[in-house]
């Protein structure tokens, strides 16, 4: 049996490229094209894992050979293609992506299967409400399905933690659910109804839900951001779908390290997006704390500038990542984001010195991008293969300028070797002699 293991947020800065990949074969990612979520999640995992092919789901060739040998990961994101890989594959490891309730069906019975889930933990969610709800409240559940029922379980294990308490309540068919409605509101005296994503739910039923809480004064709460903007929940949380996507990079990385799946818990999404309906607290009065106020903005900032970036319009998005970092430092899609626009400029600006003839100049620019760029890693590999030839000369430049007492300059210049030829140890020697020199100069000064 699986128990879920919490996962420790880590820059990804700190472990990009870090990471070994020793399985033999491609690295495959399967999604639905069109789908903004999938898409967004398929960036996070191409940011760790930059060398993997994309398919679209419709495309047979991303389950071609799946046990052939050619194939060391095939990553699906989404039921459909967690489905055709599951059939595709059955020797070789498949990682998933906002797959709902994995642990409940036949997923558990392929060992060769692991993965990030799309349900994020119910303690997530109970953390916000703390900021809204007054202790003791309840938070009322109407589901039809299994995979609902399991997941809705949760909170029975954690209300205490949060002082709420959860009501659930099944319903066999839509022409149960106004009772059962009428029942939290009214019987039970819910705060918030909680709607996951069942049968019952369509969106005029949703619209009618919504007008009807928002009269009564009850709090809406969704797993989908549409679900606020276009039919009127008060509030929806869903998983950071970029960070989730690195989070399934993660996986896939223990994998190709030769963790065997089956000894890779399944996980839940680790950070999410916050999403308010704020004329609606407006209107009920409810006042909303900064920190809340403040996840709201980075989530609608991170919105808006990667539907810019998806749209090619980079120059545009680029100030809206770095505003998200206004309100959160450490936010890691908006960095990831800076530094991918930033490393095609630096990219771009190095072509063009060197159809300029200035290829020293053109070196640390492709430095700079190669993190981020496949094309700049190549160009750099063979930048420096051309510039090879000047290693020895620029050398002797520098240690003449050692001699000479220029320290900083030895420093500038031994860089620059470096860079060219990162192994060159001598070149390093002089680089730290001259900068404790440089820097006992200094003190005397």
């Amino acid at each position: 049996m699986r128990f879920l293991k919490p996962s420790a947020l880590a820059l990804f800065l700190t472990t990009l490229f870090s990471l070994p990949l020793y399985a033999a074969g491609e690295v495959r990612i399967v999604y639905e094209k069109g789908s903004r979520f999938q898409e967004i999640t398929l960036d996070g995992i191409q940011s760790r894992l930059t060398h993997a092919k994309a398919f679209a789901l419709g495309d047979d060739a991303a389950f071609n050979n799946c046990d052939g040998g050619g194939v060391a990961v095939l990553i699906a994101i989404g039921k459909p293609s967690l489905d055709r890989a599951m059939a595709a594959c059955k020797e070789t490891p498949v990682v998933f992506s906002l797959v709902s309730a994995p642990r409940l069906g036949d997923i558990k019975s392929h060992s060769n299967v692991t993965g990030v889930s799309f349900d994020l933990s119910f303690r997530l969610f109970l953390a916000e409400f703390q900021k809204i709800l007054k202790p003791g409240a309840r938070i009322g559940f109407i589901y039809s399905s299994p995979e609902n029922e399991f997941l809705a379980t949760e909170i029975d294990y954690v209300e205490s933690e949060f002082n709420f308490t959860g009501i659930r309540l099944h319903a066999e068919s839509r022409d149960e659910l106004g009772a059962k409605i009428q029942q939290l509101m009214e019987k039970d005296k819910v705060s918030a109804i909680w709607v996951l994503p069942d049968p019952l739910y369509n969106q005029a039923i949703f619209r009618k839900l919504a007008d009807l809480c928002a009269e009564k004064g009850v709090l809406l709460v969704t797993n989908f951001e549409v679900l606020v903007s276009d039919a009127g929940a008060a509030i929806a949380l869903a998983p950071s779908y970029f960070d989730t996507g690195v989070q399934t990079a993660e996986v896939a990385q223990k994998v190709l390290e030769g963790t065997p799946p089956f000894d890779i818990s399944y996980q839940r999404p680790r950070t999410s997006g916050v999403y308010l309906n704020l004329p609606l607290f407006e209107r009920l009065k409810i006042n909303l704390p900064n920190d809340l106020r403040y996840k709201e903005k980075v989530t609608t900032l991170l919105n808006e500038a990667q539907d810019l970036q998806k749209a090619g319009q980079v120059q545009q998005a680029l100030p809206k990542f770095r505003e998200v970092l206004r309100y959160d430092k450490k936010n890691t899609t908006a960095h990831y984001f800076i530094n991918s626009i930033e490393s095609k400029n630096h990219y771009n600006t190095a072509l063009k010195r060197i159809n300029a003839g200035n290829k020293i100049g053109a070196i640390g620019l492709l430095i700079a991008s190669s993190p981020f760029l496949p094309e700049a890693r190549t160009r750099l590999t063979s930048l420096r293969a051309e510039l090879r030839g000047q290693v020895p000369g620029i050398f002797r430049r520098g240690v003449a300028q050692f001699r000479g007492k220029k320290y900083r300059d030895t420093i500038n210049t031994m860089n620059l070797v470096l860079m060219i030829e990162p192994t060159h140890h001598e070149a390093q020697l002089y680089k730290e002699k001259a900068e404790k020199r440089a820097k006992a100069v200094s003190a005397i000064r």
